[in-house]
This record gives structure tokens, sequence and C-alpha cells, in this order.
């Protein structure tokens, strides 16, 4: 860890004066600022955003030091990259890029810069003069409230639009202003953009066919709980559940014990593959500690997939029994106990085929109402170059 770090604070070294030209060089008022280009779904969902507006050939601002590709190519195609590497995090850096930053800000006339899921971005806000307007993105709440929400509550008077996802992540925000004596006032300036189903929604009514196929869209990290979700195959095959789990990402070593009940299938970065493992699977499970709402999620609905999910950030507003989504199970009871919850409803839809489609249905439904392309690019086309906004 330490060598990595030392070799990666020599390379930002190495690479300051071109950082320094690329920010003097800046000619959009258009700015992104955005912890990383990783394979994920808040990275595609800032990829999705950076497309919308290409044609004004923003500059995008990576705040963190990155490992492989991800996504940096889709980033390249919508925006000038500009790659901070270790001046955007190391305390004795960071102060300086700030200064930098906020120069090259600040010289655009009517500049607008757009932030979010890093701490960079609000240290910046102090920075700027007053004729930049700031939008920042919360994906979702942290569960100890202890990442953007309340680092940024200083700099909330110079945040002119908020971007959530849903009610649910509205009504935490209010709490956290009342708690911290934020005048209520500012909550006007939040506005509720769902993320979009980047895949077409399909028209085809699904059957449930045996076997029952269970997929989980992710990464190795601690709120996305994977190791959860490898448990509970786990206990299926035990069970003598006839059901087959497939993970999608790259789950390295913690994957070996549980090999013989999931399907691996590696990170995917091509649209067609990932659809094509939507349509083989009748259950998306989200074993997450905190989310927004995932886009894994609504890709997978699209296609008539069936969620069990926790019951965090805006889930429980969009999917429960109620509404014939799915299933959302407390995510903060004993592991022991959410893995028994999972294959309770697993159980449950195998053995109720006709459950499973009518739920199925209605969750192509709601991505169709709820989640469309249209509402995504006007919205964020208006907030982003609308003067109206202003």
């Amino acid at each position: 860890m330490k060598l990595r770090k030392a070799i990666e604070t020599i390379s930002s070294l190495w690479h300051y004066r071109r950082i320094r030209r690329s920010l003097r060089d800046m000619r959009s008022p258009l700015f992104f600022i955005f912890p990383s280009w990783q394979l994920g779904g808040s990275e595609r969902i800032h990829a999705d955003i950076m497309a919308l507006v290409k044609n004004s050939r923003p500059i995008c601002i990576i705040t963190t030091p990155q490992r492989g590709r991800g996504l940096k190519d889709s980033f390249a195609q919508c925006a000038d990259l500009i790659y901070l590497r270790r001046w955007g995090t190391k305390a004795s850096f960071k102060p300086k890029m700030l200064q930098h930053v906020a120069e090259a800000i600040n010289k655009q006339a009517d500049s607008v810069v757009f932030g979010s899921n890093n701490l960079f971005f609000y240290d910046l806000l102090p920075l700027l003069k007053s004729h930049v307007r700031v939008i920042d993105l919360t994906h979702s709440i942290t569960p100890k409230q202890e990442w953007c929400e309340t680092y940024n509550l200083p700099h909330v008077h110079r945040i002119n639009r908020r971007v959530i996802l849903g009610p649910k992540t509205l009504e935490a925000f209010r709490a956290i202003y009342a708690e911290h004596n934020v005048p209520a006032a500012l909550l006007a300036r939040f506005t509720i953009i769902p993320n979009r189903a980047s895949i077409a929604v399909s028209s085809q009514e699904r059957e449930l066919d045996a076997p029952l196929h269970i997929i989980f869209v992710g990464r190795d990290s601690d709120e996305k709980r994977p190791e959860l979700f490898f448990r509970i195959a786990k206990a299926c095959s035990e069970r003598g559940i006839d059901a087959r789990f497939t993970a999608v990402g790259e789950f390295g070593r913690i994957r070996q014990p549980y090999m013989p009940y999931v399907h691996f299938a590696g990170e995917i970065y091509e649209t067609d593959r990932l659809v094509a493992y939507y349509r083989q699977a009748h259950i998306i499970a989200i074993t997450s500690t905190f989310e927004g709402f995932p886009l894994v999620l609504v890709e997978a609905m699209s296609q008539g997939v069936v969620p069990i999910c926790t019951d965090v950030g805006e889930i429980p507003y969009y999917i429960s029994a109620s509404l014939e989504t799915g299933y959302a199970i407390d995510g903060r009871q004993p592991e022991d106990k959410i893995i028994d919850d999972f294959i309770a409803k697993i159980s449950f839809l195998q053995a109720n085929p006709r459950v499973w489609k009518s739920y199925s249905l209605h969750c192509q439904k709601l991505v169709d109402e709820k989640f469309s392309t249209e509402r995504f690019e006007t919205a964020y086309r208006n907030l982003l170059l609308n003067e109206k906004e202003r």
C-alpha cells in the first residue's frame, strides 16, 4: 500500500505541468467533477449525463487515483478529461490544486460546475466566484450520514441546485438540515431526477421456467455485501432449492469458497452481453447496506427481472409486495436472518410462478413509467443548459 502510494505520488508530480497546462487551456464553461471512471452504476450515470451535453465539449475532472481503464473511454467521448491523480486527495497537494481548478473555472463566463461523490468538489466551492452556478448530485445517503451528505453542510448556501434520486432521499436531507440548523427554505433547491433505463424496456411477457435463475450485478465493496449473495447461494444449495446463481463483477479472492454455488461472469462492459444475462434471470438480488436506486435494478426490471432487495435508499419507495414489484427486506437485521428472508422469498416465487409473472409485468411497467430516457434527458439538459435555471 505504501509503495503504491509512493509511486502514485511520484507520477502525480511528474504530471503536474500537464495538469496545469490543461487547466490553463480550458475554454468550456461546463465542468464536471467526479471521483472516478471505474465501472459502476454511478459512473455510468455520470457518463450518460455528460453525453447529453457533449456538443458543448465539457471538462471532466477526475479527483482520485484510478486503476484500470473502466469507463475512461466513455468519459473521454463526452468530455475533455483532466486526471488529477493524487493532487485531488493528498493533503499536502490538494490546497494548491484547488486554487488552480478554481482559477480555471472562475475565468469562464457563465460557468456551470456539476459534482458528485467527492469531497474535492465541496472543498472547491468557497473558492468559486458568484457567477459560477453550482449543481450537485447525491446518489445515496450513507447509514451513519458521515460522507458527502454532512461534509457539504457548510457549503449548502453556495449550491444552486441539488439533484437526488427520490423522495426518501429528500426526507433524509430534511432531517439532516433540521438537525444541523440549515434553513428549511434551502430544501426548495432539491430536484428529483430518477435514473433512466439505459436498456429499452422489453415488451415480452416472460414465464418462470425452471430452473430459477438469480443474478447479482455489482462490485466487491463493503456496502454492496456481495458475500451475502454468495452465502444465499450456498444456503439454497444446502437446503435443496433448485436455483442457479450468477454474479456479474470482479470479486477477487472472496469468490473462491463459493465457486461450487455461483457462476462468476466477471466484469461485463458490453450492453448486449449484460442484457443477455438479465433475460436469463428471474430474480435480481440487492444486498447493500446503502444505495440510492441502483441502475442495475432499473436495467434488470426493464427485462422483467423481479427484485429481492434490502430496504435501503429509494428501494422501498418503488419495490414492495403491495406494489407487486418485488420484495424489500430489512437490511439492518443480522445477516443470518437476512439470508433466511431472502431464501423465503426465493422459495415463494419459485412455488408461485403466477405471482412471479405478475410482478415481472409490473416491474416492466414501472420502469417504462418512472425511469424513461426522455424524462431523464429533458431534466438534465434543462438543468445544465437552460438559461431559466440561472
